[in-house]
């Protein structure tokens, strides 16, 4: 009686040598490393008097850190959780934390340990004031809602004019709510003596500021600040609740106001303790960046200060002479940009914090960053020399910096114009000449741009005349033409759009091209007829009218292009986009954007040369995927720097067969991509048998084009055999590595 064979698998999928922090996303297609770039903005600052646990909310996704050791070390908000872009955190005498976010109002009296929602504010909620009794939050909807019970119940009333925006709420003397709403003409102050139940305006207009800050003092029911929202103005104070004011008179100010239990008054660096008469700066320096924007007193020691840094949080203990800075495990750095060396060593980051840079990347090791550099370039785009990686070009904001020795010296570059951001630049690899996409950055007017070439490595620059908008995106062909992107990315402004050719010192529109702001270009390795752009219009994102924006193709050198949607039905808000070569000869393209319908970032991957995708990633809401690097997949985003890799799916299946009159076993191994659910061809499956405790190689096979390769083994009682996908050089960095086990034995 022939026999029949039981089989029982066990399946791993490895993580190869990138180095990395921590491991998540293991039950998406993608298996997601963090690198360990950490830091970010500072939004708010709070600090519980009753332990060492301090609260910090960022401008990133998910955003709320939380410190158990005085603002050493921090955490963030558990995996699994997305709470949307924060806003404001205030922490009771009691230790009951509260957090506003784009998604709504929520609460812990655990530290964080359970966190539940007390109030649906959603995209409205913007402010937030709570002392031990009450709860204030100012909407964008020009209302303010007030609780008395720990946000149990609320009462909302509408305090400034209709779609108003409530920049600011403050809790004084005896409870007096304060509230500044501004409806993008006009600045109102408002008071409440009722606990939000009736509101009155209090006249600023003698003061001939728009405020955009207010502070009340628990110890002076008369007393008032406000900051002007042009910080060309100076604050004011008043000593009488508002009837009358006095100019400070200060200059040269920046970020929140603040005060501590002695009633001094910060306003950012700067400080007052007399109510405002005269002003004073702490030192801003500490040992890596600059304290910046906003400054929060210990409630039991005013010594103890945390201030908002260029790298995250900086902290003394003697009221601001000496800082040390703080960040690990603060995962909210806004990359823009990322280059690496050509032996992958060395890797450079622009952030919205400042360059970071690395030259141990390609170690086992954990990826050590210097991390911020020059904070003041805000940078916006970086390049690597491949030729030397002590060249260094970063694009900054108004300027383009050079360095030749790794960053030990910087230069700045001639002939840029200050009006323009250095958004992307691309060198031609022939003549080895750098063009730099420029673009004007006011948000509310018609936006120019340039382009600009440099033929001495980055330290001159010229403009090509280019005068058809804000240029976003560059890549140069095989044969010298340069390709451009133009469009604007924010909502208040218009521009030129579509893809711009450039040659024979000619500029050509491609009429064909998208009318949409083009915020990616790349050539496909493979052929280099083949184009492909990115286009985003973020002013419909989502709605029907939103038909031009997506993923496009070309197939004849950019001539004429076609938008592909198989794969991409949801998709939108393009940011960026990577292509890269494949063991297959089939290019892989990746795209940074977002799901309209969960607004999550998301990557989308295709293995087919752009013809179809799959979703390889899928992070937070308010996520912006904003750089792509291939080696697997370094991902920039607004919560850091990320390696990635593909996880496969392998199928196994056994059955009887008889070859040339013997029994045997044929183990089939179907390989396939899980992102995009197809077949991998051309990829290597080794088959190994256990023998005296050692796995031993039986045969090595390459998958064909439905993914498969097949073994033919002679059944033997209880043998032990081990699937093995092992992925090798452009592979390796693409996909994880999978083996599955097969424990065979005989039964009648």
């Amino acid at each position: 009686m022939r026999r029949m064979y039981g089989t029982m698998l066990a399946v791993v999928a490895v993580f190869s040598a990138l180095s990395a922090t921590s491991v998540r996303a293991q039950g998406t297609p993608s298996l997601v490393h963090n690198l360990g770039l950490y830091g970010g903005e500072v939004r708010d600052i709070a600090i519980d008097s009753s332990s060492e646990y301090v609260y910090i909310s960022t401008y990133s996704p998910n955003g709320f850190f939380i410190s158990a050791d005085d603002g050493l070390t921090w955490t963030g908000m558990p995996e699994g959780t997305d709470y949307g872009e924060p806003s404001g955190v205030e922490v009771t005498s009691e230790g009951r934390v509260y957090m506003l976010s784009s998604s709504g109002l929520y609460t812990s009296n655990d530290h964080g340990e359970t966190v539940v929602g007390i109030g649906d504010f959603g995209a409205f909620g913007g402010s937030l004031a709570a002392n031990d009794e009450l709860i204030v939050v100012g909407r964008s909807d020009g209302q303010v809602a007030t609780s008395a019970d720990e946000g149990a119940t609320w009462t909302t009333v509408q305090v400034g004019i209709e779609n108003s925006i409530i920049n600011d709420v403050a809790i004084g003397a005896s409870n007096a709510l304060f509230a500044l709403a501004y409806d993008n003409t006009d600045a109102l102050l408002y008071t409440s003596a009722d606990l939000g139940e009736t509101w009155n305006q209090i006249d600023v207009s003698e003061t001939g500021i728009d405020p955009d800050g207010v502070l009340a003092l628990a110890s002076d029911p008369s007393f008032l600040i406000i900051t002007p929202r042009d910080t060309a103005q100076h604050p004011f104070v008043s000593s009488n609740g508002g009837e009358d004011w006095t100019d400070t008179g200060l200059t040269h100010f920046n970020g929140y106001l603040t005060s501590d239990t002695n009633d001094r008054i910060y306003l950012g660096v700067r400080f007052s303790d007399d109510k405002g008469a005269t002003w004073d700066s702490l030192n801003d320096a500490t040992p890596t960046n600059r304290v910046s924007g906003l400054v929060v007193a210990d409630p039991d020691d005013a010594l103890h200060l945390f201030g908002a840094s260029f790298g995250a949080i900086a902290i003394s203990e003697d009221v601001g002479e000496t800082w040390v800075d703080s960040n690990e495990g603060i995962t909210a750095v806004t990359v823009k940009d990322i280059a690496q060396s050509v032996d992958k060593t060395t890797v450079w980051v622009a952030t919205n914090a400042g360059l970071a840079k690395t030259t141990n990347f390609s170690e086992e090791s954990a990826v050590t960053w210097e991390f911020p550099i020059h904070y003041e370039y805000y940078p916006e785009s970086v390049w690597v020399d491949p030729a030397d990686a002590l060249h260094v070009v970063v694009g900054g904001y108004n300027a383009v910096y050079e360095t030749e020795d790794g960053g030990d010296t910087w230069s700045t570059a001639t002939g840029w114009d200050s009006t323009y951001a250095a958004k992307q630049i691309v060198q031609d690899p022939e003549s080895g000449a750098l063009y730099a996409a420029a673009a004007y950055q006011n948000f509310t007017e018609f936006k120019t741009g340039d382009v600009l070439s440099s033929v001495d490595g980055g330290m001159t620059w010229s403009s090509l005349d280019f005068t058809f908008g804000s240029a976003q995106s560059l890549v140069v062909a095989v044969d010298g033409t340069l390709f451009v992107g133009t469009g604007n990315i924010d909502l208040s402004a218009d521009s030129p759009t579509g893809i711009y050719m450039y040659a024979d010192s000619t500029w050509t529109h491609i009429d064909s091209s998208p009318e949409m702001e083009i915020t990616a270009l790349a050539i496909d390795p493979e052929d280099s007829e083949r184009m492909y752009a990115t286009a985003a219009d973020f002013n419909t994102t989502g709605s029907e009218s939103d038909t031009l924006s997506g993923f496009y193709v070309s197939e004849d050198g950019g001539v004429t292009w076609t938008r592909v949607t198989t794969g991409l039905e949801d998709a939108t808000k393009f940011r960026t986009m990577t292509v890269q070569a494949s063991e297959e000869s089939t290019t892989r393209v990746y795209l940074g954007g977002a799901n309209k319908l969960t607004s999550k970032g998301t990557i989308y991957k295709s293995i087919n040369a752009g013809e179809t995708f799959g979703v390889y990633y899928e992070g937070l809401s308010s996520e912006a995927i904003y750089a792509f690097l291939f080696d697997g997949l370094l991902t920039g985003n607004s919560t850091g720097a990320y390696g990635m890799q593909t996880q496969v799916k392998m199928k196994i299946a056994k059955k009887e067969i008889i070859v040339n009159g013997v029994d045997k076993m044929r183990i089939r191994a179907t390989l396939k991509d899980k992102a995009t659910d197809q077949p991998l061809e051309n990829y290597r499956i080794a088959l190994y048998r256990r023998v005296n405790h050692e796995w031993r190689l039986v045969r090595a096979k390459r998958t064909g084009p439905l993914g498969r390769v097949n073994f033919k083994v002679r059944p033997q009682k209880k043998a032990k055999y081990k699937v093995v996908f092992e992925p090798s050089t452009i592979s390796a960095e693409e996909y994880a590595s999978m083996w599955k086990k097969t424990r065979v034995h005989a039964f009648e």
